[in-house]
This record gives C-alpha cells, structure tokens and sequence, in this order.
C-alpha cells in the first residue's frame, strides 16, 4: 500500500485542480449515488442487464430519430419510436455481443491494474528517492506548504508532469513494459470477448459483480475519505482487512447472482414420473 500513496496523492491532487470548489459540496451526494448503484448492479446486475440494455439503446434510438425529424421536418413522435423500436431490437439480437464487449472491457482494466501492480509499482519508490524528491522540491515546494482549493494536505503541482515523468522512468528501466502491458490488455480484451459470447450467463455474473463492487469501493472511500479520514487512513493501512472485505462481498454477489438468475424447473420435470 505504501507504493500506491504517491500515485493516490496525485490523483487526488489532480482531482482538486480540475473541480470546482462549488462542485466538491456535491461529492458525497455523487458518492452515495455510486455506491447505492453498485449494491443494485451486485445484486440484481445480471438479472436486469438484459431489459437495462434494451432500455437504454431504446432511449438513444428514441432521441436520434428525434433528432432526425428535427432536422428533416418528419413527425418527432413517430421518428421517435421507430428509432427506440429498432434500437431496442439490435439490443435484443446482439445482447451476447454486448455481454462480450462488457467481459471484455472488464478483463483488460483487472489485467491491466494486476500487471501495473506487479511490474509498475515497484519502481514508484525508486522514482520518489531518485526523481520524486528533487522535483518536488525545484517545483513544488512552493506549492506543497499550500492548499488545494482549500484543502490543506494535499500536494499540489502539475500532477501529469508527474505521471510524465513517471513512465519516463519506468521506461528507461524497461523498455518494453508498455509493450507487454498492451499485449497482455489485448489478450485479456480477446479472452473476454470469446467468453462474454460463449459463457454469457457466467460472464454477465461475474462482470457485473466486479462492475458493483467497484462502485461500492469507491463510493463508501469517498465518503471516509470526505467524512471520516481517520477511518480511511486506518483502512488504507491495513491491505489485509480491505482485501478480505471486497472479496467476501464479490463472492457474496457471485452467490447471490448466480441464485437470482438461476432458472425455474419446468413444469414437465415436475410432474409424477418425472426423473
């Protein structure tokens, strides 16, 4: 964890710089939301992912047939429906394409976070005593004695000049790490599509469950982090104890999922006789 501070200081501070101040006051509210809407997607995720995405291409093909007619002078409300009728349509012949680009998205981002874990951190304390420091302090020592948009403790900075110089590190330390990552991303990306297709019931499960529990994650920090820091700190301090938790409550959705999606027995296998 203490590899990932750096990284989490200046997403943090990047996240300060680019919102307004009137807009952190909507943060929580934001962060409730996101996490309200993992709990729903960790439970009822697959079950409802169908309807969900014939839903929402019926919205978009609803407002682009409206805009058709705006800019053709047809009818608003037939162009209308007929955009959400058709649109709902391609949903439902291609909703396996659909799990298989969400499995497959899903697979990139965890090989991805796994591969930087494994190959891209280990130089963060490295670039903090060789480069870290000394940037730090020609740059942004005026800075760091400062505020944040009123934020005390946050450093501040060009934190993509960090991250700049950062890759440019790692990548004179190895060259073809990007490379690797990229190969890996892909495969992960082709390994996702093939299963998301083949094994939709399982796959649309488990991406949803990681999906939800995502939100979880990051809505309850937020909050801890906006409402409690000391909570925060003493999680984040303790790998163990938060790893145990997120994964008890992603094998907690898996089972549940897998229950709610289950199929009811047919009616002929319930009959007298019937093996």
């Amino acid at each position: 964890m203490s590899q990932l501070q750096p990284i989490i200081e200046q997403l943090q501070s990047f996240t300060a710089q680019q919102v307004p101040t009137a807009s952190m006051a909507t943060i929580i509210p934001i962060a409730i939301a996101v996490m309200l809407g993992g709990v729903g997607l960790s439970l009822f995720g697959a079950k409802l992912a169908k309807s969900g995405i014939r839903a929402a291409l019926g919205l978009g093909g609803a407002a682009i047939g409206v805009a058709f007619a705006k800019s053709t002078g047809y009818s608003q409300i037939l162009c209308g429906l007929a955009g959400a009728a058709m649109f709902a349509t391609i949903a439902f012949l291609t909703f396996r394409i659909w799990v298989g680009v969400a499995t497959a998205a899903v697979f990139a981002v965890v090989v991805a976070g796994a591969f930087g874990y494994q190959n891209v951190m280990p130089h963060v304390q490295g670039f903090e005593q060789e480069v870290g420091s000394n940037w730090r302090a020609s740059s942004l020592q005026p800075a760091l004695t400062g505020e944040v948009n009123g934020q005390a403790g946050v450093p501040q900075g060009d934190p993509g000049l960090w991250f700049a110089q950062f890759r440019d590190y790692v990548q004179q330390r190895d060259g073809s790490i990007e490379k690797r990552g990229l190969n890996f991303m892909v495969l992960a990306m082709v390994i996702g599509l093939f299963l998301g297709v083949v094994a939709m019931r399982w796959m649309l499960i488990l991406v949803t469950s990681v999906m939800g529990t995502a939100g979880v994650v990051f809505g309850a920090g937020t909050i801890l982090t906006q409402v409690m820091p000391s909570s925060y700190k003493a999680i984040e301090s303790n790998p163990t104890v938060m790893g145990m938790g997120v994964g008890g409550f992603i094998v907690t959705s898996l089972i549940l999922q897998t229950l709610l999606t289950r199929k009811a027995p047919s009616k002929e296998s319930d009959k007298p006789g019937k093996s």
